[in-house]
């Protein structure tokens, strides 16, 4: 299977997935419908995830880390924020029962991650100058920061 045909059907694993979580809740939603959804049979699935949370791994990264990365490689840091906020509010609906999602592969858990790991690249880019701060406790002070801001979202 070359790696087209790959993406390709992944895209329709996950266009699949979006269509079922707008009209039921996730944990409603099985790996069945996801591959009936996408019209390939259950093997298929399994090939490319291993379960329906890392579907949302998936549409996350292809949906906003790679667009978000792409700036970042481009020196387009100013831009991150309002990427990040158009991404959410193009498909607001759909990320809003992401965020219903409860347990350790949460959405919001994936979203915090995903935060967290980027703030940290940037400080890796851009250290601070001041020498009376430390990556140490900018990293502490981000981590006391995000879960407040994860609430605001």
């Amino acid at each position: 299977m070359t790696e087209v045909k790959k993406e390709l059907t992944k895209d329709l694993l996950a266009l699949s997935f979006k269509e079922l979580i707008m009209k039921m809740p996730f944990e409603k939603i099985t790996v069945k419908m996801i591959t009936d959804g996408a019209d390939v049979i259950r093997p298929t699935f399994y090939k490319h995830f291993q379960d329906k949370y890392e579907i949302i791994e998936y549409i996350l990264e292809k949906e906003i880390k790679d667009k978000i990365q792409v700036l970042i490689e481009n020196d387009m840091e100013d831009d991150l924020l309002r990427l990040l906020f158009t991404c959410l509010s193009k498909d607001k609906e759909f990320y809003k029962r992401l965020y219903l999602i409860e347990g350790p592969n949460s959405f919001d858990h994936l979203m915090f991650q995903f935060i967290y790991d980027t703030l940290l690249r940037l400080l890796n880019k851009y250290p601070l100058k001041s020498p009376r701060s430390s990556r140490y406790s900018v990293a502490r002070q981000l981590r006391d920061f995000i879960p407040l801001g994860s609430q605001i979202l």
